[in-house]
């Protein structure tokens, strides 16, 4: 099994890295179109833990015994009475107790968490702290906040919990920075359509998180008032074959940028005229949905200083369904209105940016 990060010995910016991958690399029990990290918790022993990488949530989770109600997943489910290092945290630790104790102080005055996510699953248990170890030889020691989740609804692919990547308190990026002082992350999605098994990219912290040679651009991050934990940025229009449809009005919160959605999201108005769009310059290029090769070329426009637009390839805009020699538009309407999500699907092959120093979002080609 791969080492949980490698620290980096060449100067690159980065001083280290996690390896990421989809589910057939981990060997996960629901593959399904999410990508996976790992992370060793606990010194006695130390398991190697397989999570979806979420930067739509901020609380990292595995699964504790006891069960109240647990998913089948790949490693031990964690036991805190096997740890002498293992903490519970409790409300009176935090000083923002109702934003990280969202299921309340337990008859114990434990803090409680309650993470809820968009396809419906949920986790639920306790806040605690556990040793984590980073690096090839394990030199690298964090104490780690996590969820340690006794009712889990849902099966997250099979995988062994979430690693929480978004803005919140205790989010993993934010405990990274709180020890580190790092302000930068940045991963790299592999394109679905990469057949080989043993193919990974990484997940960086650092101050530098790009490659020496690359092709960056970047777009500042938003404050949603009602969702200060994800991350937004401004969407302000989608060409399609060289048309160009503004879309920033009908987002008035901004676009999130989800690493645990598989599809693009964007409200219904937005949403039929791209799928209107596409069809007619498709056919114009004689395309048929049994062949991707000539689809058209599409390209998402962000604010910014210099307006930046980032060019999806033929991976990002269509998707094999499977078992089936048909491609589909990778886009749906939104479930609310207003609200835009920006997936995975349109993510791979791009190295994406979180560079909370400069409170921007960058997408780079060439570093992935």
């Amino acid at each position: 099994m791969f080492t949980v990060s490698s620290t980096n010995s060449n100067n690159d910016g980065y001083d280290f890295e996690f390896p990421v991958a989809r589910g057939p690399y981990w060997k996960v029990l629901r593959p399904g179109y999410n990508y996976f990290t790992v992370l060793r918790i606990s010194t006695s022993p130390a398991i190697q833990y397989v999570l979806l990488m979420d930067t739509g949530s901020s609380v990292t989770f595995i699964q504790c015994f006891p069960c109240d109600l647990c998913y089948n997943q790949i490693a031990p489910i964690f036991d805190p009475k096997q740890s002498l290092t293992y903490k519970v945290k409790y409300c009176a630790d935090f000083e923002y107790k109702r934003s990280i104790c969202t299921g309340g102080c337990n008859e114990r005055g434990e803090c409680a968490y309650s993470s809820h996510y968009g396809d419906g699953s949920y986790s639920r248990g306790v806040i605690a702290e556990e040793i984590s170890r980073f690096g090839r030889k394990d030199d690298i020691v964090m104490n780690l906040t996590f969820g340690c989740a006794h009712n889990s609804n849902g099966s997250f692919n099979g995988s062994d919990g979430i690693l929480g990547l978004g803005r919140g308190k205790l989010s993993f990026p934010s405990q990274i920075e709180r020890k580190f002082g790092f302000k930068k992350f940045s991963y790299c999605l592999m394109d679905r359509s990469e057949t080989e098994p043993s193919i990974y990219s990484t997940l960086r912290f650092g101050p530098d998180v790009l490659d020496p040679q690359n092709d960056v651009v970047y777009t500042p991050m938003i404050q949603n008032p009602k969702s200060p934990s994800h991350y937004f940025i401004n969407l302000t229009g989608i060409s399609v074959a060289g048309k160009l449809i503004p879309v920033h009005t009908s987002l008035p919160n901004g676009m999130l940028v989800d690493s645990g959605s598989i599809l693009t999201w964007f409200p219904t108005i937005i949403y039929e005229d791209v799928r209107d769009s596409f069809h007619d310059a498709a056919l114009r290029l004689g395309w048929n949905p049994l062949d991707m090769v000539s689809a058209p070329e599409v390209a998402l426009h962000f604010d910014g200083d210099d307006k930046p637009v980032v060019k999806l390839r033929t991976q990002n805009v269509v998707v094999n369904l499977p078992g089936m020699n048909v491609y589909c538009l990778a886009f749906l309407p939104s479930k609310s209105e207003g609200l835009g999500v920006l997936g995975n699907q349109q993510q791979q092959g791009i190295r994406v940016v979180y560079d909370n120093l400069q409170s921007a979002i960058g997408f780079d080609p060439l570093s992935c």
